[in-house]
């Protein structure tokens, strides 16, 4: 009686292709990869670059916007490497069942067995890397209740055990139908007849142990993706070193880490298929898989290092990475109300925008020192927290009412970070706000064209409302008959309607405190909302138009206003404190609506403490 395992041996050859196999498995997944990637980063280039000629743009960000439009070939390129990398992806898919079982290369694959095989097993893995994506605890976004308690990593050890369990079952799974000696290993047939209990068992079983490996080197590999991403939207960010250099950068770790974690899964399904081949050529064959294995995960492991190290990563706060000290004790600000001034909690600490999310930081002097001394020490090496740093010190002389420092603080680093963002929020403000010698050294910037340019018509609208604000008319209609020409028929917005009214206006006052004179208080002047409600400062720093101090009568007085409705703030003295209910006032701090009456006496204002 003929052995069921010694007949599996004579039916089926020694395999001597093995490590040839794992080889050009190794090969074609590993291209594939690349292609996926360069494919991904030319859809990013082409989506964003175009995208900014909408914008006022640094000349310095055009520069390097021109030369990665010519790196990629954009706008063609990306749909080039799509279509590069369906094709890599397609053959390699074609490919992967010969090279994973070398009897298909002998077999009719497109029989109905084999065409039913294939389409089960695609299904059958689908479905299980549905279940590992959605397993219950793994995402706490897929269990709808309780997402707003989920604490990062809380679910990281049970989400690991059952990626790799479900990884292992559908392996397993995979090796059955499509390995050479188990039940499916020749694509005609519907059993393989040279399969045994224990050859189904074995290939089960190692597809189970490659399943799980293959699991945990995607699962760091997961892991590392997205800060490999995060770092890459630093280049589409609003306040970004957008350079072919950080292109190349993003675009080469994205390649190396698909790259290699494609190669590396592709080497070891083949390396470890279920094959009756030698112990010298199994080994040759691992071997062949091992090296894009240990790659992988050394180059994920580098660079999460670097991530951590270099670029900060480890370090959850600009806070915590310059030293801030922490803020200062709350106020109290007093703004328009219906009938009399309402009292605000003001909080001493500014918000300042990141890559990735933003942070509230201490509103105070020596804050913007050490947040200068943080920059000076990187030398212009580009961290998790730049984007923060050089945004904080306009931010916080905001928060401090001084909103002429503050447009020059934002200049500098719009200037050196070629942040478009805070270069629009600086387009959109400078015309609203009274011309005082820090208004026209920022207006002269932005309308220099060796610093920013303006390409789309309603940009040249924008620089022709600052013209037109500093008093620069024959620029101004310049720039209009530009915007017409590229087919804006206004040619004009909000603030370009504001800038060509006279700017004649004022508003001036005096604060009390209990019937006397208040001098050496804070008083700021805001736009009034367009809907008409006062909210909960701190209030956007584009609406905060120019601010002064009490003299020592008392008295306070804004010039060189346009036509718009405003609204008075007044900051209360630290020794108030920070309780808005324990304060009253009364007069009238706005709205004022200088269009329709350009000279503004709002009187006095008086501020009683209640005594509790």
């Amino acid at each position: 009686m003929t052995n069921p395992d010694s007949a599996s041996t004579e039916t089926t050859p020694t395999d001597k292709s093995l490590p040839v196999r794992t080889l050009v498995a190794t090969v074609l997944a590993g291209l594939a990869g690349l292609a996926i990637s360069h494919a991904i980063v030319a859809i990013l280039g082409n989506v964003a670059v175009p995208s900014f000629s909408k914008y006022l743009l640094p000349v310095a960000l055009d520069r390097e916007l021109v030369a990665v439009t010519e790196w990629f070939g954009a706008p063609g390129g990306a749909t080039r490497w799509i279509w590069i990398s369906w094709f890599a992806v397609g053959a390699t898919g074609l490919a992967f069942p010969f090279l994973f079982n070398r009897l298909w290369f002998s077999r009719r694959i497109l029989s109905i067995p084999g065409i039913t095989r294939i389409f089960a097993t695609i299904v059958i893995l689908g479905f299980i890397e549905y279940l590992t994506a959605n397993a219950p605890g793994t995402l706490p976004v897929n269990a709808q209740a309780g997402y707003e308690s989920w604490k990062p990593g809380e679910f990281a050890v049970r989400e690991f055990a059952l990626r790799v369990v479900f990884g292992a079952v559908g392996t397993a799974i995979f090796f059955v139908i499509v390995g050479e000696t188990a039940l499916g290993g020749n694509p005609d047939r519907w059993w393989n007849p040279a399969a045994t209990k224990r050859s189904v068992a074995g290939a089960a079983a190692l597809g189970a142990a490659v399943g799980a490996i293959i699991a945990s080197i995607g699962e760091l590999a997961s892991d590392s993706l997205p800060a490999l991403l995060n770092a890459g939207f630093f280049l589409f960010s609003e306040a970004s070193e957008m350079t072919r250099r950080g292109w190349q950068a993003i675009s080469a770790m994205l390649s190396l880490t698909l790259a290699l974690t494609t190669a590396a899964v592709a080497a070891l399904l083949v390396a470890l298929s279920p094959s009756p081949t030698g112990l010298r050529r199994r080994a040759l064959a691992i071997a062949i898989a091992a090296l894009p294995t240990s790659a992988s995960v050394g180059v994920v492991l580098g660079y999460q290092h670097h991530i951590s190290e270099v670029g900060e990563g480890r370090f959850k706060s600009l806070t915590e990475v310059a030293r801030l000290e922490p803020k200062p004790a709350n106020r109290v600000l007093l703004l328009a109300g219906a009938k009399e001034p309402v009292a605000f909690v003001y909080e001493m600490e500014a918000k300042v925008s990141g890559t990735m999310d933003d942070e509230k930081i201490g509103a105070t002097k020596t804050n913007i020192d050490r947040v200068q001394r943080y920059l000076a020490e990187r030398a212009g090496r580009w961290t998790f927290h730049t984007a923060k740093a050089w945004d904080a010190a306009g931010a916080i002389l905001d928060r401090l009412l001084e909103p002429d420092a503050a447009i020059r603080a934002k200049m500098a680093a719009a200037e050196k970070t070629s942040s478009l963002v805070t270069v629009q929020l600086l387009a959109i403000r400078i015309p609203r706000m009274p011309v005082t010698a820090a208004v026209r050294e920022v207006s002269g910037f932005l309308l220099d064209e060796s610093r920013f340019l303006a390409r789309s018509a309603g940009q040249k609208s924008r620089l022709a409302a600052i013209a037109r604000n500093v008093g620069s008319a024959a620029r101004a209609a310049e720039l209009e008959r530009a915007a017409q020409g590229m087919g804006d028929k206004r040619a004009t917005d909000l603030s370009a309607n504001e800038a060509r009214t006279d700017a004649n206006g004022s508003v001036s006052g005096v604060v009390t405190i209990r019937g006397r004179a208040a001098p050496n208080l804070r008083v700021a002047l805001y736009r009034f909302p367009t809907d008409g409600r006062v909210q909960q400062p701190p209030l956007a720093s584009i609406n905060l138009l120019a601010a002064t101090d009490t003299n020592a009568n008392g008295s306070f007085r804004f010039e060189g206003l346009r036509g718009a409705k405003v609204m008075v703030g007044v900051l209360l003295p630290e020794s108030f404190g920070g309780n808005p209910s324990a304060v009253r006032a009364t007069g009238s701090l706005g709205p004022f609506d200088i269009a329709t009456t350009p000279s503004i006496d709002a009187g006095s204002i008086d501020i009683n403490p209640i005594a509790r």
